[in-house]
Parts: C-alpha cells; sequence; structure tokens
C-alpha cells in the first residue's frame, strides 16, 4: 500500500479472518488492526468473506449482504451434521482416547506406547482412500489426513513421532505383503474395506464413481504407504517442505495439529479428519472435522474420527450457522436493511436468548421431582388451559406473569452442568427483562400430539406424549437428544396479524432464496426467524413436552421426562447492542 497522500487512492479490504473476531464489547486484536487499517484511507472499500454468517467485525455494518452459493460436488457440515435430511455416513464415535491421551493432561505428558485402535483404524481408513482413489485414476492429486488431539506443541510433537514411527511399519510389513506380517496386516485391511467402505460406497451410490474391487485396492496399498508422510500443521509453512517431494505426482500427508489451525493450512484433499478435542471456534472446527471442499468422485472415501464431545459441538454450531444463514435470506424479504438484520440475527443468537432441555438426568428421583413441579406449575395458573386452534390438541395460558415462569424454572432440573447454567442465564436474563418493562406478556404451551399413543394426566389435563430418538453416550448415564422443539409449535404465542406477518414474510423470503427449487412448494407456515421477528419486546412463549425415549424403559423410569423450550422476542430495542437487555 502507497503511504503517500492516501486520500487520493481508494482502498479495498478483503476480509478472511472471520475466525479470530470479537464482540462489540470485547473487541480481538484482530478487529483492533482491522478498524485501524480502514481509517487510514478516507475512501475506502470493506469486503468480509467468511464461511459463518457471522458480524466479521465488531464496528462495521454491511451495507449488502450475498450469499455465495455452493459449487457443485461441495460437500461440508451440512452433509453431516442435519436435522431435516439423511446425514452421509462418513462420521465415526471414538471412544477408547482416554488410555491413550487422557483428558485434561498436560504439556510434558507422554502419550501411551501403543496408538489407541480408533487411532490407527483412522490411519488404515486414510490409506484405504488413497489407494481406491489411485484406481478411480487419481494418481496425481494429493491426499491429507489431519489429526488433533492436543493443543500442546510438544505433545503434538510426541504424536507426529509416533504417527510416524507406525507409518514406517506399515510400508516395512507391505513390501513384504507374502510375509507372515505383511499377511496379517493386509488381513487388517481387507476387513475394514468391506466392513466399511464396501457399504458406506454403497450408501452414497454415485453412478459417476465406477466400482473399486478389494483386489485393485490391495495392489495400490505399498505405494500409498511409501509415499505417506506424518508432518506437525502447527502453521502452513511446517509442510511447505513436502509439497514437492511426491515421485508419485501427488502428496498423502498425515498432519498432526492442535486445537487451533491456521486459514491458510493447505491440506489439499483432506479426506479423513481424527479429533479428540472441540475448539470453541467454528472455522478451526470445520477445519478439524469436516472433509470440506469439492470431493467429486470420492465422498464416500471420506472419514470423520471424533470424540462425542467434538461431534455434539460440530452438530449445534452447524445447526447455529444453518439458522442464522436461513434468519438472513427469511429477514431480506421484511422491509429493514442489511445492518438491521446482522443485529437482530446477532441478538437472536447471543447467549441467554433462548434454550431447550437436550439432556435429561435418569434418576427416578429428579425425573419424579420434575413431574410434580410441572403439575404445581399447572395448578398454580389458576385456571384450564385451552386448545390451541392451530393444533387442537396443545394446550395454551396466556398472560401468565414473569414471576411465576421464574419461578418454574428456578425450580426445575435439568440434565447437565451445561443445561443448569445455561438455564441460570436464562432465568437471568427474564429478570432483567421484567425489571425494565420487557418480557412481561408470557404464554405456556403444554405440547400433546394429536396421534401420541400413550396418555399422560397433568393437573388434570391429558396430555400426549413426544418421542424422541437418544443420541449415542458411551457409559454415560442420562438420555440426551437432538432436538426437543418442532418449528410448529413455535408460534402459539402469535395473534392472528403477527401470524399473517410472519408466514407472509417466510414466504417472501422462499421466493427469492438461490437454494430453493425453482417449483418448491412454498411455505404453509412460518420459520422461526420470521416468528421471532414479529414478536413484541413483552412477548415470550414457554412449551413444555413430555418426553419419552427407548432408554428410559431401561431405567424403570415411571413418569414422563419433563423437556421445556424458552423463547424469547427478537426486537430492534434488544438488538441494540447498547440495551442494558443486550
Amino acid at each position: 500500500m502507497h503511504t503517500s497522500q492516501p486520500e487520493d487512492r481508494p482502498m479495498l479490504v478483503i476480509d478472511t479472518t472471520g475466525d479470530a473476531r470479537g464482540t462489540l464489547s470485547s473487541p480481538s486484536k484482530v478487529d483492533e488492526s482491522v478498524e485501524r487499517l480502514l481509517s487510514l484511507c478516507p475512501r475506502v472499500g470493506y469486503v468480509g468473506y467468511t464461511y459463518t454468517p457471522f458480524l466479521m467485525t465488531s464496528q462495521v455494518l454491511p451495507d449488502f449482504i450475498y450469499h455465495v452459493p455452493k459449487p457443485p460436488g461441495h460437500f461440508g457440515p451440512e452433509q453431516l451434521f442435519t436435522d431435516t435430511e439423511q446425514p452421509l455416513p462418513l462420521v465415526r464415535t471414538v471412544f477408547d482416547q482416554d488410555r491413550w491421551l487422557p483428558p485434561g493432561h498436560r504439556a510434558d505428558h507422554v502419550p501411551g506406547r501403543e496408538l489407541s485402535d480408533s487411532l490407527f483404524t483412522a490411519l488404515k481408513s486414510f490409506v484405504l482412500a488413497c489407494a481406491a482413489r489411485r484406481v478411480r485414476g487419481r494418481k496425481r492429486t494429493s491426499n491429507s489426513m489431519l489429526v488433533s488431539v492436543s493443543r500442546f506443541v510438544a505433545v503434538q510433537t510426541r504424536v507426529c513421532d509416533q504417527l510416524a514411527e507406525r507409518v514406517g511399519v506399515i510400508a516395512k510389513d507391505l513390501r513384504d505383503r507374502h510375509g507372515p506380517r505383511g499377511q496379517r496386516l493386509m488381513a487388517d485391511f481387507e476387513e475394514l474395506w468391506r466392513q466399511d467402505f464396501v457399504p458406506t460406497s454403497e450408501a452414497i451410490a454415485d453412478a459417476a464413481v465406477p466400482a473399486v474391487s478389494w483386489k485393485q485396492v490391495a495392489d495400490q496399498l505399498p505405494i500409498m504407504a511409501r509415499q505417506l508422510v506424518v508432518v506437525t500443521a502447527k502453521s502452513a509453512s511446517d509442510m511447505m517442505p513436502h509439497l514437492h517431494e511426491s515421485e508419485y505426482g501427488g502428496l498423502n500427508i498425515v498432519a498432526v495439529g492442535g486445537a487451533k489451525l491456521a486459514q491458510s493450512l493447505p491440506l489439499e484433499g483432506l479426506t479423513t479428519s481424527y479429533c479428540l478435542r472441540a475448539p470453541a471456534n467454528y472455522e478451526t472446527l470445520r477445519l478439524l472435522t469436516t472433509p470440506f471442499g469439492p470431493h467429486t468422485g470420492y465422498q464416500d472415501l471420506c472419514r470423520l474420527y471424533a470424540t462425542l464431545e467434538v461431534l455434539d459441538t460440530q452438530h449445534r454450531l452447524t445447526a447455529r450457522i444453518n439458522g442464522q444463514r436461513k434468519e438472513l435470506q427469511e429477514l431480506a424479504g421484511l422491509d429493514i436493511t442489511p445492518a438491521q438484520a446482522v443485529l437482530r440475527v446477532r441478538a437472536t443468537h447471543s447467549p441467554g436468548r433462548s434454550w431447550e432441555t437436550l439432556d435429561f438426568a435418569l434418576a427416578l428421583e429428579r425425573v419424579r421431582q420434575n413431574f410434580r413441579t410441572l403439575e404445581a406449575f399447572i395448578r398454580g395458573l389458576g385456571r384450564a388451559g385451552t386448545p390451541d386452534p392451530r393444533t387442537a390438541a396443545n394446550l395454551l395460558w396466556h398472560g401468565v406473569t414473569p414471576a411465576k415462569i421464574a419461578e418454574f424454572l428456578g425450580a426445575y432440573l435439568p440434565g447437565s452442568e451445561p443445561s443448569w447454567n445455561r438455564l441460570g442465564e436464562i432465568c437471568r436474563y427474564l429478570r432483567r427483562g421484567a425489571g425494565l418493562g420487557g418480557l412481561s406478556e408470557w404464554t405456556v404451551q403444554l405440547v400433546s400430539p394429536p396421534k401420541s399413543p400413550v396418555l399422560v394426566e397433568v393437573a388434570g389435563h391429558r396430555v400426549g406424549t413426544v418421542r424422541r430418538a437418544p443420541l449415542p453416550r458411551g457409559n454415560e448415564d442420562g438420555f440426551r437428544i437432538r432436538r426437543l422443539s418442532a418449528v410448529g409449535n413455535e408460534y402459539a404465542d402469535l395473534d392472528p396479524d403477527q401470524y399473517l406477518r410472519a408466514i407472509d414474510a417466510t414466504r417472501s423470503a422462499a421466493a427469492v432464496d438461490p437454494a430453493r427449487p425453482a417449483r418448491g412448494h412454498e411455505p404453509t407456515r412460518p420459520s422461526r426467524a420470521a416468528v421471532e421477528a414479529v414478536r413484541r419486546p413483552d412477548q415470550a412463549l414457554l412449551s413444555i413436552y413430555l418426553v419419552r425415549g427407548e432408554e428410559t424403559v431401561d431405567h424403570e423410569v415411571t413418569a414422563p421426562l419433563v423437556g421445556l423450550a424458552v423463547s424469547l422476542p427478537r426486537s430492534a430495542a434488544l438488538s441494540d447492542p447498547s440495551s442494558p437487555l443486550s
């Protein structure tokens, strides 16, 4: 950049550092650097480019927002972590990491002598994927495997040495694959191929991808093993010396990194990821956990090996990102500016804004206590619930005071410590809002599916239970679900005029949505973003679900699990960062 007479030279700033941004109240060093750069020239254009729709810089609000369509053959977290369609069967859960590399380890920790079985399996999976890609004609392309197991550089180096030693053993055994050790290793590879790769490839059928036989793959394994390079991935420069070393025209690299990766990391052809720790930011988590990019011809070969913690974090962040993208598209149908839309989306997803039960404790006394608390709350409302005219089955109580809501939420027993903390935020937020004159008009909804086969009496009301599938939890005790609330139950507090405005906004947004099929059906109910946009500042909804699931039978639970969903308003006053409620 020229420093002489900058006022005569217009400047265009393109910012791709969205993963390192702070907040309005606590800007990061990157924020400060961007602000300083923008202040150097009065004629400046700023473009923030990010995978996530978060606000790129804490002070600059957008004049326009453009959603870049996903190119053909590109896939990412949305295809692996989805509630609306069948996810791709590429995720493998890791349970055996603690003995090899326990959580909470220090920088001087020495991993166990032998790699965990899951990491060795992931390594073999990567070798098989490289061989299969070569059989499919991709002989001069690169493949990469990302291993993220520790935030300490010293531990990463030790893991890198362990993997390099194991890769050397694999290559040595495959040079003599007809010897005793080579035959055992080939048998392991064949078992993994037939039990994992064959059924997965059949499930992700692609007519453009030729079928690959085990014999074809087996013939390529010695070549792929000799080509493997293991490096640390603290920065892009760590891998540069290896990028042109392959005599076969492509590079097969195993990169060992930490909980934070540089965005410029040259992981071409990311095929396999092994991740034990969940970082806090989305961009790094996406790099760590998702074979992301144009994967034409080898989607079925990609694998993600991760712990339940990582998978749960990835799912939550993916849902959050997808929700923000959808909300921005839907808000485009309202008469507001892009800057107002960003502030509204940001306020909607700020901590303490909404909450739903995802963890249930199965201790019998706690389950019964929550049910008794619910019955006491319903009786304390002083009147019978009225049927929701839109569902004819859910029961509604309008005009409930925030004091009664706060008392009920304070007595409710969540199923995990994070849920306790989150519900505490909601209660404090509720009390602040009520003290400032907001959140004074609550609607309570007791959800009752009309075709539920199991009915439960709650304070004199016959209520149907809902079915929610449990998530895997390993050896943990509890019942965990991916989603409690349903979109059709999130607008029970709207009056007829609000409902019409919400459905009109949803249809307007759908009409201009580039991702919507040309002949897609018109939405028949309002979206979550549109519902929140039309709520008044004093208006909030508490939905109560009675949940049943397979695991509750094993624990002899005689009362249904009580689940809650709190939906708070998103208004201009609440979206203002200077508001005491924000």
